[in-house]
């Protein structure tokens, strides 16, 4: 009886002793890896394939790169535990990335991924002309106001797109889909919208009339919807648009030529659309500045020549017997 309670003593003591575990610091544990590791290809100097990881802005702007919480459905973990050898693994060049340090980015994102605010990098870029500065200052109407608070009572939160500025920024990817219709009304007359994500909340070509008055959007994230060529005909209009993410959708080359007139437009996702090569490259000819990302696939692994079965040789026929002389 006296080792029970000494053993369940102990297993409460051991579990408190872990609950009360230091999370991971981002400061001091997570953001030398990335400074040292992952900079290089993907910072402020050299944005390769697109992505960044120098700033919270830019490493949380693909929901893929970092998923908080499921570090095996995540990017950035998912590319530095490939094999040494994997065409794929990060970083590219030199030995992988420690197991300790591994292991400190799987529990990094499992804790959440927590990013504090306001963190600058030494190396970031710092950017003299924005897309929101291009956009001409306007009132907002009682109309506006009155929607803003709609959307409230539904959960979505408009709020500024930073501390005293007039832009707005909405995101509705944790709106129950039954109430998507209403919010898309309010949305409509929300006209200092300028960041805007509506990912995964299964919209179709019609629902995209409700977002085409918002003609000073600057980010439009309408990935994994059930949006077509015809559902691109109602943003051609966003001529302030310089991000677009259209992965997962059924946008063609057809749809894509609602984008050229678009000169502002600097990135593009269409991973997982039917858009061609062909598609592409009149895109780069109508906007020579748009960066196009396609997503990433993963090396094909070589298979393995199985060894030839080697055939058992047939013994040689006998030769009949000579006649007997």
């Amino acid at each position: 009886m006296k080792k029970t309670v000494i053993l369940t003593l102990a297993i409460a003591v051991g579990g408190a002793v872990q609950a009360n575990a230091a999370k991971i610091d981002f400061v001091k544990q997570i953001q030398p890896i990335l400074k040292e590791s992952c900079y290089e290809c993907h910072g402020a100097k050299k944005k390769k394939g697109g992505l960044r990881v120098d700033t919270k802005e830019f490493a949380f702007e693909e929901d893929y790169m970092i998923v908080p919480g499921k570090p095996d459905e995540s990017e950035l973990y998912a590319r530095v535990v490939l094999p040494a050898d994997h065409d794929d693994i990060m970083p590219p060049k030199g030995d992988p990335l420690p197991k300790k340090q591994q292991d400190l980015l799987k529990q990094w994102i499992m804790e959440g991924a927590h990013w504090p605010d306001g963190l600058k990098p030494e190396t970031a870029e710092k950017k003299a002309d924005g897309p929101m500065d291009r956009l001409t200052t306007i009132k907002p109407k009682p109309a506006e106001t009155k929607a803003i608070a709609e959307l409230g009572k539904l959960g979505v939160s408009v709020r500024p797109v930073a501390k005293d500025l007039l832009w707005k920024t909405a995101n509705l990817r944790s709106l129950d889909l039954k109430d998507v219709k209403a919010a898309l009304g309010h949305l409509s007359k929300v006209e200092t919208m300028t960041d805007l994500n509506l990912a995964s909340r299964e919209l179709t070509d019609a629902d995209l009339k409700h977002i085409a008055p918002l003609k000073n959007m600057t980010r439009l994230h309408l990935e994994r919807n059930k949006i077509t060529d015809a559902g691109l005909a109602h943003i051609k209009g966003m001529t302030h648009l310089h991000y677009l993410n259209l992965y997962g959708t059924e946008v063609s080359d057809k749809g894509l030529s609602n984008l050229h007139g678009m000169k502002n437009l600097k990135k593009v996702y269409l991973w997982q659309t039917k858009v061609t090569d062909g598609g592409l490259a009149a895109l780069k000819k109508a906007l020579p500045g748009v960066q196009i990302t396609m997503g990433w696939k993963p090396a094909p692994v070589a298979k393995k020549e199985e060894p030839k079965k080697t055939e058992a040789k047939k013994p040689a026929p006998k030769k009949k017997d000579e006649k007997k002389k």
